[in-house]
Formats: structure tokens, C-alpha cells, sequence
């Protein structure tokens, strides 16, 4: 085995949590099949778990994997919605999550406080209660709480919180079923980078027979990176899954090397930078899984040969294999030639650029043109040399010359806004603003993951003012706060296209709101408190229980503010389906007639103080 090989293969020693000795238990009925696998696509973060599918159901038992203490309950309508983590004597930890209900030992260690606050959301740490479980041991019912339709979410952590797949401790399913390549990517690098003569991502499809793929001869210049869009099955499952490992070989050479088998909590946006952003964000569902390391991507799967798996190849045809294998190692194989041309420079169109800083507002730092600027691969189409176009707003605007920080104005139905463009730096924190002063751009120290060109702006049409933050190829690694000159009320906020709440916080005299993502923002009001339904009186077992629907179509609910009373009693929340919750009263009974009082808030701030009378049932 040579050096290089050796080093591909080589892992580190299993930590104790992980060795043969220890032993997982299945946290729900076996027969339940699993229907998500580790690290799969998420909207913005990898999967850190394994899912069970409940066949449509809730209330299935739900096991202690392995003996422990109760270390967090959450309790949320919202993401993991009921949860327990479990703490266990090696410091590793177990999570179970969208549960219907708890166990009665625990609801019973933890009824005391809910019931003194009486809120609805629940996250706190409970290690001095002292809930300790046996490995086997009934802890919940499984529900549909939180994000999905019924399943169990359960995750593997270590002491220091990364993710564990939990295949390596022994989970499995059936499966013979090889992974399945469904496209391939090619993604320019640098500005001297082509794919088929052109600075663009290129997709292309796949031709399969049984578990051998190939792709068409494609035509490069410059370093380029591929990326897959591959998924694997299990056994008369429909579901699709992520694949375990990824390989890519150039003329029988092992390049670039991906297994997922765990990663740091904190960094499961980094999911974002393993596939190719600007393909994920068309369509959620078609992501392409990077055959290289985007710069700043930390996630611990990969190993490379060097740079990365980048390829930079001299010209000529090259052997390109690409290898997908599942944990039950089922593989597939994607082949094909990359025909490599040697660069050509761009033709003089005549057009030159305004020299500008590389650091617009800095002194003494040189000049650089404008494609030193901007990536080649944007939209906005700059290259090092002189360019012929630079694009800028939907519909596209043509510039032949741009000077540093100039605003560019948007035509159309734009025709108030003006966009800045400006260079953000990981190890820089920045306060923007568009040559009017209207936008803000507050960015952070780290908030972008690699030295990024980016521009912002706004304009007004008839719904009023929007704000542009454009940046498609990568997103942000932090949030970034936008804001705007706004004369709105108290009820005014900043939400995004799709109507999305994202803020509406006051600052130095703008509304301001936190985003992840580039995007196009709107500024919207509401003054309209939740709307609530008539509440309900039933019997659930030896205890009565409340519900009530609250509805909220434009900033949300505020789940942190909701409360029921009932003849002055505080209720105890249970469950949410929807905008229904549900509230217990232990050894209570209900009277001919009892007040009820409903007290929520919307998310920006708007109350709903509301009381019924509601007979016994």
C-alpha cells in the first residue's frame, strides 16, 4: 500500500462512546423502518441523525438507547418540537426527538416547573433533577411535534458535541440497493476557468446501465470542480437517503475522498458549502455534493491528495471516476473524460473598467481593476482582462465602466433603487450603506466563510420599498443585519419574499432584521392581533384538558407569550397540531361554566387578550 493511499484510509482510534463494548439499543420498535440517514440535505444544515418512520402514526414507545440521566427537555412547536436528551456516563449523549408526550417519570420531574410558568415553549437544561433511565426504558410516546409528518428523530453525540452517524455503533437496514448518479456538475474556479468556453456552472445528465454511469466527454479549461447528484435506496423502501462515501479518481489516481461520518453541531451550516450553493438555492431538491473543498468548508469528511480535490489538470483527455458507496457498501460507479484545453485569453472588446481598490475604503492599498474584484463565475460576469458587459438587477442592466462604492441604478420597475457593490472579508466586520444613506448593511466578523464580492441595494414600486442583498455563490456563515430609512409604526417589519417574518428591530433610525441568506426583502405592517378560536373542554384519561386554535397570517405567533387560564387556573401546556395547542389541568374538574382566557402575541407584538365561557362537555 503506498503513503498516499495509506493516508486516504487512515482514521483515528474510536473514542469509548463509539467502541464494540458499548451497546445502542434500538430507541423505537425495530420493525420501524428508517427513513432519513445521517448527513442528508437539509434547507440549511446536514441531518445529524437517523429518522424512523412510524407509518403514519404517533404514540409508538420510544426506548432509552442506552442508560442514563435526562439531561435537556424542549418542548417547542417549532423544529424538534418535544425532545429529550439523554446524558450518559461516558459524557456522550442521546437525542430523541418530535415526541407526543414523555414518560411519567419524567413528566412528573418536570411538571412542577411548567406548570409555575405556564408557557408553552420549554428548553432547559434539568441535570439537578436527577432523571436517571435504564437502558431499554420507556421514555415517550412518538409523535409529530415540531418540523415533519409522524416520525423519531434520534441522534448520537459526543462529549463535545459533533454529530455521530449512528450507523457506526451498529443501526442498519436492508439493503442491497447501489446508490444511483443522477447528474454531474462542473464548476469554474478561478477566472481563467471555462466549461465549454463559458464562466458558468455547467450540469449534465447521466446514462446508466445497471450500477455503471457515464458522462459525455466534457471541455474545460483552468481548475474546475465536479460535483454529483447521487442518492441511494434501501430495500422496497421508496424513501431516498444520502450515500455514505464518495470517492473521485483522475486517471486511476484517488483524489478527493468524502464519509460522512460525523461533525461539529455548530457547524452544520456547512452543509451549504459541501454542495454547490447556487444550485441548491434554485431547487432544494436537486443538491450536488462538491467533489472538492469549497474554501472554508471545515467539516471533517473529506480527505485529498492536495488542493483539496480542486483539479487543475494539463491539457489533454483525462479518466474521470467517480465512486458512491452506501454504509452497507453497495457501490456505483460515474465515469467519463474531461477534455482539458489550454486557457485562451479573452478577446480585447475595447471596453475597459474603472481601476478600483481591492479595499474600497482603505488607503494606501493599491489599485486593482474591477475583475479582481468580483469572482468570474457571478453573474456578474467580470473577467481580469477588459470586459465587454457587467450585469447587474432583474431585468439585466448593462455598465461599461463602475468606479469603487458607484451606485448602479435598477431599471425597469427598479427605477428608484440603486445598487453598491463592495468585497467582504472573513476576518472584517463592516457598517455599508447605499450612496443615499436609506440601506444598512451591518456584517460581522465571519460572517462569510471566504474573501466575497457582493452587492445590496433597494427600489420602490407600488407594495413599497425592497431590499436587495445579492451574493449567489455562496451563503452567509453568520447573520447579517439589514435595515432601512423607514418612516413605518411600531407595527412595521422586514420579511422576505415568500412573506416570511425576519424582524423588525429599531436602530440608529432604521428597521432592521437578521438574515442568513441573500435574498430580496420587503417591508410590510401589521397591526392586527392572533385570531383565536373558540376553546374546547374534553377528557384525556383521568385528566381534562383544554385546546384552543390561534392563527396569525402575517409576522406569526409568538409562542413564548401564549397562556390559558381556566377559572383563573394556569394551564399546563401539552402538544401542538398545527395552530392547535393544547392545555392540561391536573385534578381539575370543569364547572357547568368556566371562564377561559386566551393571552398570545403575534411577533411583532400585537396581543390577543381574549375570554370565553365554555360550558362542561
Amino acid at each position: 500500500m503506498t503513503l498516499l493511499l495509506a493516508l486516504l484510509l487512515w482514521a483515528p482510534p474510536r473514542p469509548g462512546f463509539l467502541a464494540d463494548s458499548v451497546n445502542y439499543l434500538p430507541p423505537i420498535n425495530p420493525e420501524m423502518h428508517i427513513s432519513s440517514t445521517f448527513a442528508e440535505t437539509r434547507a440549511s444544515h446536514f441531518h445529524a441523525a437517523i429518522d424512523y418512520g412510524t407509518l403514519g402514526k404517533t404514540g409508538y414507545p420510544v426506548y432509552a438507547s442506552r442508560g442514563g440521566v435526562v439531561h435537556r427537555i424542549l418542548i417547542s412547536p417549532l423544529g424538534y418540537g418535544f425532545a429529550i436528551y439523554l446524558k450518559h456516563a461516558d459524557g456522550s449523549f442521546t437525542q430523541y426527538a418530535h415526541l407526543k408526550s414523555f414518560s411519567k417519570k419524567i413528566t412528573s420531574a418536570i411538571d412542577s416547573i411548567r406548570l409555575s410558568e405556564g408557557l408553552y415553549l420549554f428548553d432547559r437544561v434539568v441535570d439537578s433533577l436527577e432523571i436517571r433511565v435504564a437502558a431499554g426504558e420507556v421514555i415517550a410516546l412518538s409523535g409529530d411535534t415540531g418540523a415533519g409528518p409522524p416520525h423519531l428523530h434520534f441522534e448520537i453525540r459526543s462529549p463535545d458535541n459533533r454529530a455521530i452517524n449512528p450507523f457506526l455503533v451498529g443501526f442498519s437496514m436492508p439493503d442491497k440497493v447501489p446508490p444511483q448518479f443522477h447528474g454531474i456538475a462542473f464548476e469554474p474556479l478561478t477566472i481563467r476557468s471555462k466549461i465549454r468556453g463559458r464562466r458558468q456552472i455547467r450540469t449534465a445528465g447521466v446514462q446508466a446501465d445497471g450500477s455503471e454511469y457515464r458522462f459525455e466527454t466534457e471541455t474545460v479549461q483552468g481548475p474546475v470542480g465536479l460535483a454529483v447528484r447521487v442518492s441511494d435506496r434501501s430495500d422496497n423502501l421508496r424513501n431516498v437517503f444520502a450515500v455514505y462515501r464518495l470517492q473521485l479518481r483522475v486517471n486511476g489516481q484517488v483524489v478527493f475522498t468524502s464519509q460522512a461520518d460525523s461533525f461539529d453541531i455548530a457547524d452544520h451550516g456547512m452543509m451549504r458549502l459541501d454542495r454547490i450553493y447556487p444550485l441548491l438555492v434554485r431547487n432544494r431538491r436537486m443538491a450536488y455534493q462538491r467533489l472538492h473543498v469549497q474554501d472554508g468548508n471545515t467539516t471533517p469528511f473529506y480527505a485529498t491528495t492536495g488542493n483539496g480535490g480542486k483539479l487543475d489538470l494539463p491539457p489533454g483527455r483525462h479518466a474521470i471516476e467517480v465512486i458512491a458507496e452506501d454504509f452497507a457498501g453497495n457501490r456505483s460507479v460515474l465515469s467519463g473524460t474531461l477534455l482539458v484545453e489550454s486557457p485562451t485569453p479573452d478577446p480585447d472588446s475595447g471596453v475597459r473598467v474603472a481601476s478600483v481598490p481591492i479595499r474600497p475604503d482603505a488607503t494606501g492599498a493599491g489599485v486593482r481593476t474591477i475583475g479582481d474584484l468580483l469572482e468570474p463565475f457571478h453573474n456578474f460576469m467580470v473577467f481580469r482582462r477588459p470586459v465587454d458587459s457587467l450585469w447587474v438587477g432583474d431585468p439585466a442592466t448593462y455598465f461599461a465602466s463602475v468606479q469603487a462604492g458607484q451606485a448602479l441604478p435598477l431599471t425597469g420597475d427598479r427605477s428608484v433603487g440603486r445598487t453598491t457593490l463592495h468585497r467582504l472579508y472573513p476576518d472584517e466586520s463592516r457598517r455599508l450603506t447605499t450612496p443615499d444613506g436609506r440601506m444598512m448593511l451591518i456584517v460581522p466578523k465571519n460572517a462569510v466563510y471566504d474573501t466575497l464580492s457582493a452587492a445590496f441595494g433597494y427600489w420602490v414600486d407600488a407594495d413599497g420599498p425592497r431590499l436587495m442583498v445579492w451574493q449567489p455563490l455562496e451563503p452567509f456563515r453568520r447573520a447579517i443585519r439589514i435595515g432601512f430609512q423607514h418612516p413605518g409604526d411600531v407595527y412595521t417589519g422586514l420579511y422576505s419574499e415568500s412573506n416570511r417574518f425576519m424582524g423588525a428591530l429599531s436602530m440608529d433610525g432604521y428597521l432592521t432584521a437578521s438574515i442568513t441568506e441573500p435574498g430580496v426583502y420587503k417591508i410590510l405592517s401589521d397591526s392586527l392581533p392572533p385570531v383565536v378560536g373558540a376553546p374546547r373542554i374534553s377528557r384525556r384519561g383521568s385528566d381534562w384538558i383544554l385546546s384552543v386554535t390561534v392563527q396569525d397570517n402575517r409576522s406569526g405567533i409568538d409562542w413564548t407569550t401564549a397562556k390559558i387560564w381556566i377559572n383563573g387556573r394556569l394551564g399546563m401546556p401539552m402538544t401542538t397540531m398545527g395552530n392547535r395547542l393544547t392545555y392540561v389541568y391536573p385534578g381539575w374538574r370543569p364547572a357547568a361554566a368556566n371562564e377561559v382566557r386566551v393571552r398570545i402575541d403575534d411577533r411583532m407584538g400585537n396581543r390577543a387578550d381574549v375570554r370565553f365561557t365554555v360550558p362542561r362537555p
